[in-house]
């Protein structure tokens, strides 16, 4: 029997067939890598099943060079971060909205940096486009954390900014200004004058605001009225503020020979009537030094914290008024306020002569618009501090935390225009500040220089205008008992 034998045509047919059904095969394989996950339907078709896939032909199956992001469909994160992942993602990367970038700005889809224009708290900001090292400074009432997050300081209590850098914690001086010795007001807060732009500070300014400033600086005011215009300083000035805490006691404190800035002449004395023991004292508490011989106070730092400022140079004041963003008042502000725009005699209305300014027993009189004649006295000195006849060996007792005498504010809530404290005035001339002096309002004490009273009945005065100027050395104004100030602001 003749066995079958294929000839050699038939044989090479066979073999390409098998070739060809093998590339085939290969080709499959090769596609199915390249989309990824995906299924073989019964025709033996590639079925996707990722998201890439879904897009359609329009999108490459070129593997992606080592190194480089995986290519991303617009509007989309790439799948390891944004909103509902781990994390959300950094700038640079894409995005589809806000809430897939640690910015939360999404433009163009792809994460943005954060900036202070941007309209969303983010970065290091404290509230909306403010706070941080790099973004602007926040608002009076935005949110905080450090006082260099605010235009002026941060209250610790609250975490948020407060109008005026010397109240930046709560304590006596800061947030103790009002009607009763609860009172919680905040001592920075300002008031626009009557027929002017410029503000003014509602309260005089305290012990516990200048303590701020104090405590803020080191003590080293020094340092900053050295960078001080020529508009609001004159650099001759500067041995008249303190360079560290030392001097700054001395210098607001009795202020006896041992002054930075003491004047010339007999005793060296550059104040009046700001030691303790003689019926006379200061507000603002320094330490007792014994070696010097003199007494601090019968009060502690927080009695006095609260009152108003006294025995505070001319030069001191200016200073902190800079710091505050401001400068010392005008003598024609002062009394703008206190008339009202010339309305009125008197901050809070009434009719001329209606108020105990009189000479002689007149002086004794009080009245309940103004702490004048001592018609004020808390808290009360321990045994010590009182004489035997029963009077007090300090005079701080008589000076009153501003605010306590409410009917005495003006229209705009100005609270003590008469009454008090004495206020420091300046003047500019030639673009340069000059140191004028202060304006006869009235005091604790019994001052009645506001008004001319003769003829009967008395009417308001000229503008009086004084300067407490030691004969030794005219040139530097000096601290005195009655008298304080409160910052004007121009802007």
């Amino acid at each position: 029997m003749r066995l079958y034998r294929p000839g050699p045509h038939r044989y090479n047919e066979a073999v390409r067939s098998k070739l060809t059904l093998l590339a085939v095969a290969l080709t499959s394989l090769a596609t199915f890598a390249a989309c990824g996950d995906s299924t073989i339907d019964a025709e033996g078709d590639a079925t996707p099943t990722n998201e890439v896939d879904r897009a359609g032909p329009s999108q490459s199956t070129t593997p992606p060079t080592p190194g480089t992001p995986t290519p991303v469909t617009p509007g989309t994160t790439n799948g390891t971060c944004g909103a509902g992942k781990t994390s959300t993602c950094p700038d640079g990367l894409p995005c589809g909205t806000g809430a897939d970038c640690s910015s939360g700005v999404c433009s163009g889809a792809v994460c943005q940096v954060p900036s202070d224009k941007d309209g969303i708290k983010n970065g290091d900001e404290t509230d909306t486009d403010c706070g941080g090292a790099t973004a602007k400074k926040c608002d009076v009432g935005q949110v905080c954390k450090t006082y260099a997050d605010c235009k002026d300081d941060c209250d610790p209590g609250s975490n948020r900014c407060v109008v005026g850098k010397s109240c930046w914690k709560h304590g006596g001086g800061q947030y103790t200004c009002g009607a009763t010795e609860a009172a919680t007001g905040n001592c920075c807060e300002r008031a626009t004058i009557a027929g002017s732009t410029v503000k003014l500070d509602k309260f005089q300014v305290t012990a516990g605001r200048m303590r701020g400033m104090i405590e803020r600086l080191g003590g080293d005011v020094r340092s900053f009225t050295s960078t001080l215009p020529a508009s609001l300083w004159d650099q001759s000035w500067q041995k008249l503020v303190p360079s560290n805490v030392t001097e700054a006691d001395e210098i607001l404190g009795p202020f006896f020979t041992s002054a930075t800035n003491r004047t010339a002449g007999a005793g060296g004395w550059s104040k009046v009537s700001c030691q303790v023991e003689d019926a006379t004292g200061h507000t603002y508490w320094t330490p007792f030094d014994g070696k010097k011989g003199e007494y601090s106070s019968y009060f502690t730092q927080e009695q006095l914290d609260p009152k108003a400022l006294n025995c505070v140079g001319w030069h001191i004041a200016q200073a902190f008024c800079a710091y505050e963003g401001g400068r010392l008042p005008t003598g024609t502000e002062i009394v703008q306020a206190l008339t009202n725009n010339a309305t009125t005699p008197y901050p809070w209305g009434g009719v001329v002569g209606s108020f105990p300014f009189g000479k002689g027993d007149e002086n004794s009189k009080q009245d309940p618009h103004g702490n004048h004649a001592m018609n004020y006295s808390y808290p009360q000195l321990p045994a010590s501090g009182y004489t035997r006849a029963g009077n007090p060996k300090d005079a701080s007792i008589y000076m009153a935390p501003p605010g306590r005498f409410p009917l005495g504010t003006n229209a705009a809530g100005m609270a003590d225009l008469l009454g008090d404290m004495i206020p420091w005035v300046w003047e500019l001339k030639n673009g340069k500040p000059v140191e004028t002096g202060f304006v006869w309002t009235d005091s604790w004490e019994n001052h009645t220089e506001w008004w001319d009273e003769e003829p009967s009945p008395p009417r308001m005065g000229k503008l009086h205008v004084s300067s407490w100027q030691k004969d030794q050395n005219p040139n530097q104004p000096n601290g005195y008992y009655a008298i304080g100030f409160r910052c004007a602001y121009d802007q």
